[in-house]
């Protein structure tokens, strides 16, 4: 069992590196004592049940699925069905939102502040970034790919007209790693990370665990590879966007840019 300690929660934006993350999180932690937020059903749920499966090898059969031109669109239509059937049974391991009194870690697509109301202590705040032109990228290929079948923060309803110029550009998605922060700055955060540096920020996060009491593995598992990346063969990959749009966009998502610089300046900081 984990000792008692203040709560750790890892803010995951998506598309940055946060399955990497969380799979370190669960090689390293007893995953009964660390709880995965899903925001379409608005619950906490055990890791342990293994509703949102995040291995390697889960990821690359779902990928592998996903991206066949003839299975991949039978299993997206039958989505909302699976769906629905997970929902309910998250519904009936936690019928309430609420923080199990042996939650030691919390992980998801959530804002920072999202859960502070019902702490009584402020919890270690972790977080990972990344360049904002890439996870756009990258956010709008795996949003093209899964018909925009996710369980995200912010859900897009799919369009397959869509363009990824148009994509970078939806009100709704502006500056979106700077909307996880929950109104906090980056300096409320104990631990920063950026996607170059992931291997580094998995071993600084692993270590304050531990100061804090969260026991880890006694031989610290830290992925060598990154989970769930976007496949090198996707349209968004292979289209080169002009320099005005790349302009533009930089404009669109400056607090994002600055909050990105920041990070980098942290984690050079040591």
């Amino acid at each position: 069992m984990i000792e008692q300690g203040r709560l750790f929660e890892f803010v995951h934006v998506e598309k940055t590196a946060g399955t990497t993350v969380r799979s370190a999180l669960e090689g390293n932690v007893d995953t009964d004592n660390m709880y995965i937020y899903s925001p379409s059903a608005d619950r906490l749920v055990p890791c342990s049940e293994n509703l949102q499966p995040q291995t390697s090898e889960a990821i690359e059969r779902i990928r592998g699925i996903v991206a066949n031109p003839v299975l991949g669109p039978v299993v997206m239509k039958f989505y909302p069905f699976i769906d629905a059937l997970t929902k309910k049974r998250m519904f009936r391991l936690s019928p309430e939102l609420e923080i199990p009194e042996n939650a030691r870690v919390l992980f998801g697509h959530f804002t920072a502040t999202q859960f502070d109301h019902m702490l009584d202590d402020q919890p270690i705040r972790a977080i990972m970034l990344r360049d904002p032109f890439d996870r756009m990228r990258s956010h709008y290929a795996h949003w093209v790919r899964n018909r925009g079948q996710a369980d995200w923060r912010v859900r897009v309803p799919y369009q397959p007209a869509m363009s990824f110029e148009d994509f970078a550009f939806l009100p709704i998605l502006q500056n979106y790693e700077s909307q996880a922060l929950g109104g906090l700055e980056l300096e409320d955060f104990e631990l920063v990370g950026v996607t170059e540096d992931t291997e580094d920020f998995i071993a600084r996060m692993l270590d304050r665990l531990n100061t804090e009491g969260i026991t880890v593995s006694d031989v610290p598992y830290i992925p060598k590879k990154r989970l769930n990346t976007t496949p090198p063969n996707t349209k968004s990959d292979r289209s080169k966007p002009d320099d005005g749009f790349v302009r533009s966009f930089a404009t669109f998502h400056a607090m994002d840019y600055e909050l990105y610089s920041r990070a980098k300046f942290l984690v050079d900081l040591g």
